[in-house]
């Protein structure tokens, strides 16, 4: 009651404040009391901004400083999240998990630095895992099921191109040039591992540069294929020379060769000089002399006077018969490679690395 009568007083004195007479320029104020209306000369008493609205300014200048506030604020913020990222692996760290003293279910595995890395230029292949050991051995027992001879082939002074030229004519039978002993592993070493019946008796007989021959051609058919494929070829670095070749001194031994190759076989050894456009050898120079083994400078020069002293040659070492489960040997093998061969399956080997 009380505060009904007070709010019903001020209320006439409110409405009795606003109604007396303006004596002058001035009026008698009160607390209630309100000032009289004032009508401007714009819409200021309407809207906010009136000179936007009436587009008597261009409002550019306000998007220019709402858009460099918010890259001030960008570049202030993002590095913190940066921050947070690199040190603790995420943008917005939990408050509850401190960093230095993380459980084992609550730590972040920081991501892996990418500096100071090793990158590989070379483009040589990886050593064979465990995995492709596998899958050759299952491969040479695939065809062990499927065809009815092997043949062990010992392989001399292998090139690519030839290798591959004799593996066309061996088709559909399958040559395996890969490590000793994956193969060895893959006929069987004893009569409990073999995979087939008396195929263990090869083993013996790979060692050194030889190769897996899994066909149905009988053997003189396989002789008259390799026969057929033996080919003349330059020498290569460790081979054994198979003449004496001397270089006499003048212009009429290097007359083949043309000027610019000069500076070439200075570099290989050659005692040489040019002279009015011609190569002319300064003394007589031994390029090589039989029985001896060919340095890589050596079998450069051997090659560019057109003498081949290398012969591609498959023979055959050993058969298996799957009908008989017999081993028949048709050539002793050299002194065994321990080391097992270096080749690749299906690829041809590394040259051989003889000595003096």
């Amino acid at each position: 009651m009380i505060l009904s009568a007070v709010a019903r007083n001020a209320g006439r004195q409110f409405v009795q404040a606003s109604r007396r007479p303006v004596v002058g320029n001035t009026v008698k104020r009160t607390f209630f009391s309100r000032s009289r209306q004032r009508m401007a000369h714009n819409l200021e008493d309407h809207f906010d901004l009136a000179e936007y609205m009436m587009k008597m300014h261009n409002p550019m200048s306000e998007y220019l400083y709402w858009i460099a506030g918010f890259v001030s604020g960008l570049h202030g913020i993002l590095p913190l999240l940066h921050s947070n990222y690199y040190f603790s692996g995420m943008f917005l760290p939990k408050d509850n998990v401190s960093l230095f003293h993380r459980t084992p279910q609550t730590a972040v595995h920081m991501p892996k630095s990418k500096r100071n890395q090793v990158v590989n230029l070379t483009k040589v292949s990886k050593r064979q895992t465990r995995d492709r050991k596998d899958k050759a051995i299952e491969e040479i027992r695939e065809c062990l099921e499927k065809f009815r001879f092997a043949y062990v082939l010992k392989l001399e002074n292998q090139r690519n191109n030839l290798l591959k030229a004799l593996r066309d004519d061996l088709k559909p039978g399958r040559l395996f040039c890969g490590r000793n002993k994956v193969m060895q592993v893959a006929l069987g070493v004893d009569a409990e591992s073999e995979c087939q019946d008396g195929i263990h008796g090869l083993t013996e007989y790979l060692s050194g540069e030889v190769g897996l021959l899994l066909t149905d051609m009988t053997s003189e058919h396989v002789m008259e294929v390799l026969a057929n494929h033996e080919q003349a070829n330059f020498a290569r670095s460790g081979c054994i020379s198979t003449a004496d070749i001397t270089l006499e001194a003048g212009d009429d031994a290097l007359s083949r060769f043309p000027h610019s190759q000069e500076p070439f076989l200075r570099k290989l050894g050659l005692p040489t000089l040019l002279v009015n456009g011609k190569i002319r050898l300064m003394g007589d120079y031994e390029v090589c002399k039989t029985g001896k083994a060919l340095t890589p400078e050596q079998c450069q020069l051997v090659k560019l006077l057109g003498i081949p002293m290398a012969v591609f040659r498959v023979s055959l070492v050993a058969q298996w018969s799957k009908e008989d489960t017999t081993c028949t040997v048709f050539e002793e093998p050299a002194v065994a490679d321990e080391s097992g061969g270096q080749m690749d399956i299906d690829e041809g080997p590394p040259p051989v690395q003889a000595t003096a």
